[in-house]
C-alpha cells in the first residue's frame, strides 16, 4: 500500500529493494499483491523512474536466474518465481 501511496518516500528509504527481494525469496503467499504493485510501477511511466534499470527487475527474477547449480533443495522457490514471471507476462499484450 506505501508504494501506491508515496512512491517517492518508499523508493527513497530502500522500500523497493525490500518489495522485489520479498517478490523473489519471500512467502508464495505475498506473490499476487507484490506482482501487482510491481506492474504497476512498471507499467506507469511516472513511477518507473524509481526503479534502477537492469538491477531490480533482477532481483525479482533471482529466484530463476540464480538456480543453477542449486539441486533440488531450491526447485521449491524457483517454482514459486516461475509463477510470478508467468503472472507478469500474462498482464503484457503483444
Amino acid at each position: 500500500d506505501a508504494v501506491l501511496l508515496d512512491i517517492d518516500l518508499v523508493a527513497r528509504t530502500g522500500g523497493m529493494r525490500v518489495l522485489l527481494s520479498v517478490l523473489a525469496e519471500g512467502p508464495e503467499e505475498f506473490a499476487p499483491v507484490l506482482v501487482t504493485t510491481f506492474l504497476y510501477v512498471i507499467d506507469t511511466p511516472s513511477t518507473r523512474a524509481y526503479l534502477n534499470p537492469g538491477t531490480d527487475l533482477e532481483i525479482a527474477l533471482s529466484g530463476i536466474t540464480d538456480a543453477y547449480g542449486k539441486g533440488e533443495a531450491h526447485t521449491e522457490r524457483m517454482t514459486a518465481c516461475a509463477k510470478v514471471v508467468a503472472a507478469m507476462l500474462r498482464t503484457w499484450s503483444g
